[in-house]
């Protein structure tokens, strides 16, 4: 495996990335629905969007805390909103052998920037598509 160093900027955003993972495993227990979405008047810059969706990704998977889909989508959105950019988290369950499969992904607009294949996921209603 080749390794490469990483530039500066990759490096802030893996620092961001922790801190916003950090905030939201602590805001975990007081969520409530109405949170879940947040608005926002500035466009989603594929670039920016990106680097943030890699940063959270990768230190979600390497932070000592428990970092599942849901701190994963707090983080994230709460990094969207100090840039402006409106999302909303959705939460949904599938049929398994467990006794609950829950999942939550995060959106811009139509598009999923966390949280994977959810086409198997029932959606709960807990707030208007925006």
């Amino acid at each position: 495996m080749v390794r490469r160093r990483l530039d500066l900027p990759t490096v802030l955003d893996l620092i961001r990335a922790s801190w916003e993972l950090a905030l939201a495993r602590k805001r975990l227990d007081s969520v409530d629905a109405k949170a879940l979405v947040v608005a926002g008047d500035k466009p989603a810059g594929p670039e920016q969007v990106d680097r943030l969706v890699f940063a959270v990704s990768a230190m979600g998977a390497r932070v000592p805390w428990r970092s599942d889909c849901l701190v994963q989508a707090l983080a994230a959105q709460h990094w969207l909103a100090s840039m402006g950019i409106g999302s909303s988290i959705h939460l949904g369950v599938k049929p398994s052998e467990a006794p609950i499969d829950a999942h939550a992904w995060l959106k811009v607009g139509d598009r999923i920037l966390l949280g994977g294949d959810v086409a198997d996921y029932s959606e709960f209603p807990l707030h208007d598509e925006r």
